[in-house]
């Protein structure tokens, strides 16, 4: 199939490359995301929500060169919209992510109010 390429700049940085682009077949199902700025931490974050989607058939990031400051995420899915798949799949990660912070934070509070209670 034909390769087509789409741009896109989500969140303004200062620079002119964007924080992402999308390398995508004409049927939508498969794409390469290239994340700027991004390492492993949120490549393997992405990686784990979206293997986890009963419509990815392959997900998997490289870091190309310790030099380059980019992710490259491959997604593949079974014909679901591979960018509506993976912004699902981020949404997903923000939601665990706010449930860790919420219960982060309850042990921090009841960690500090037992300190408190035995000095």
């Amino acid at each position: 199939s034909t390769q087509s390429t789409w741009d896109h700049q989500l969140v303004g940085m200062g620079d002119s490359d964007g924080l992402l682009q999308i390398l995508s077949n004409d049927e939508g199902t498969s794409a390469t995301f290239i994340l700027h700025h991004e390492d492993h931490t949120l490549g393997n974050a992405v990686r784990y929500v979206m293997a986890r989607k009963p419509s990815v058939v392959f997900c998997g990031y490289t870091l190309p060169h310790p030099a380059e400051d980019k992710l490259n995420l491959r997604l593949q899915t079974d014909g679901k919209n591979v960018a509506n798949t993976l912004f699902e799949g981020l949404e997903d990660l923000k939601s665990m992510c706010a449930i860790i912070q919420s219960k982060f934070l309850k042990a921090v509070n009841l960690a500090s109010q037992k300190m408190e209670v035995s000095s």
